[in-house]
């Protein structure tokens, strides 16, 4: 189409790679690992209702896909053209600082612009606090998309700094406050909730 943008993938990939992140820090129960072909414990290959990571839930595992739909990002058409830049360079050795041989590329760059990109999930079985509340699964994904500042293959250079903003939620077709979804994060409970409520699920389920 000749415009920017990023792959659906990536940004799916960056996304859970940052849920991770978040679910850790919370407290949540370990994710399985996607990129490991060992199974550290049962849980990677379970079905979706019965995985105890709200991570797992979300993005799937082994045994089971994710319901989650990322589309590509593209660059809104009122920034066209695009401004980039190619910058050529080689690979280097760490240790020896010396450049490797066969290993000279070109990168292009896009400048600054505005990315537009929308992403659904179809959930069955996530944890709530009752009905119409939105899920806890969600709430750490929106906080994880919202901590996701780097993207693209020279992060370790500097490359690929980015802004994500949230303009619209939506949960069953009503309008959700980003706010309210933050604040849900906030509580000092929300992990024993959680634990509490996916062992009463897994009881009704079994």
């Amino acid at each position: 189409m000749g415009r920017p943008y990023i792959p659906a993938s990536t940004l799916k990939g960056v996304v859970r790679e940052s849920c991770e992140r978040l679910s850790r820090a919370l407290g949540y129960p370990e994710p399985a690992d996607p990129h490991t072909s060992a199974f550290a414990s049962a849980s990677d290959f379970l079905p979706l209702a019965k995985v105890e990571s709200p991570v797992d839930a979300l993005f799937g595992n082994r045994y089971e896909g994710g319901e989650l739909f990322f589309r590509d990002a593209y660059q809104l058409a009122e920034e066209m053209p695009p401004t980039t830049q190619v910058t050529s360079r080689t690979a280097m050795y760490r240790g020896l600082r010396t450049a490797r041989t066969k290993h000279l590329f070109s990168t292009e760059y896009a400048g600054g612009g505005t990315f537009l990109t929308t992403v659904d999930g179809y959930h069955r079985q996530l944890v709530t606090t009752g009905d119409g509340a939105v899920p806890f699964a969600y709430c750490v994904m929106i906080a994880g998309i919202l901590n996701v500042d780097r993207m693209g293959g020279d992060k370790s250079s500097g490359a690929g700094a980015i802004n994500l903003h949230v303009t619209k939620l939506s949960y069953n077709g009503r309008a959700i406050e980003l706010l309210r979804i933050l604040e849900n994060l906030g509580d000092s409970d929300l992990v024993e909730l959680y634990t509490l409520f996916r062992a009463d699920q897994m009881k009704e389920g079994s």
